[in-house]
């Protein structure tokens, strides 16, 4: 059963690509992160001074709201490809009245394939639907205002 949660967008996610068109996305497009997750671990390696990469797969969890069945229906079809996509997630944005992005704290651009999606539907109050997303990360951007950083997983 799917718990009501807030309207307030605090963490949006978007299956669009930041880096390359902040300007371009919509708040109509954006659906609201209810939770993510994900661990990466690296090592130093102390004969070369460089950091290794993870040798281990990385998966970012994360759950958003859906408001209508359909505008999940993109992501299914991404998971069925097999390829990899880009996904933003933007914390605290601000849209103008346009609906265009206007501003935004923090972002950050996941590459990867989705490998598995659960869908949760309620009929409670608010009829609503929450899909479960696992994907397996190819690199994390993280995108600040200062400048935006990349991270191999």
């Amino acid at each position: 059963m799917a718990l009501s949660f807030s309207n307030h967008l605090k963490v949006v996610f978007v299956d669009e690509d930041l880096c390359e068109m902040s300007e371009a996305i919509l708040r109509s497009n954006c659906l609201t992160v209810q939770h993510f997750s994900y661990e990466s671990k690296r090592n130093h390696d102390n004969r070369s001074g460089s950091t290794l990469h993870n040798e281990a797969s990385t998966i970012l969890d994360f759950t958003i709201r859906i408001d209508t069945p359909d505008r999940g229906r993109r992501l299914l079809e991404q998971m069925q490809e097999k390829e990899d996509f880009a996904y933003s997630f933007l914390f605290n944005a601000t849209f103008k009245q346009s609906g265009r992005l206007d501003d935004y704290d923090d972002g950050m651009v996941a590459q990867g394939s989705i490998i598995d999606i659960e869908e949760v539907f309620s009929s409670d109050n608010q009829e609503q639907m929450l899909m479960h997303i696992k994907l397996l990360l190819l690199s994390i951007t993280f995108i600040g205002k200062e400048q935006n950083i990349v991270m191999a997983v």
